[in-house]
């Protein structure tokens, strides 16, 4: 269980950019642990931990495709346009399943 003093651990580290850090925020975000659920938050700290080369925010990013029909094959470039507008409108869908 993550509790509210590992979350300002975490936030502290992530702000110092550990890419371990910023992945563990995702999650928790992504999946509500500790934390209410917001896709955006999940969303930017997953993609700034993959850039980092982090490869279980890698992973997730990738399953989060494979999840909604998208192909799993992502070029690992994770600045270009396309696939951030992309990833954001796969976890709005996300952000929707969750709320039903």
């Amino acid at each position: 269980m993550t509790t509210k003093f590992d979350i300002i651990k975490l936030k502290a580290q992530a702000a110092l950019g550990n890419a371990e850090a910023l992945y563990k925020l995702g999650v928790n975000y992504l999946y509500g642990i500790s934390l209410d659920v917001d896709i955006e938050k999940a969303h930017d700290f997953l993609v700034k931990s993959a850039e980092k080369d982090f490869e279980s925010a890698k992973t997730l990013l990738k399953n989060v495709f494979a999840n909604n029909g998208m192909s799993s094959e992502i070029e690992p470039d994770f600045k270009e346009n396309g696939y951030d507008l992309c990833l954001k409108e796969t976890f709005s869908v996300a952000q929707f399943i969750i709320r039903l």
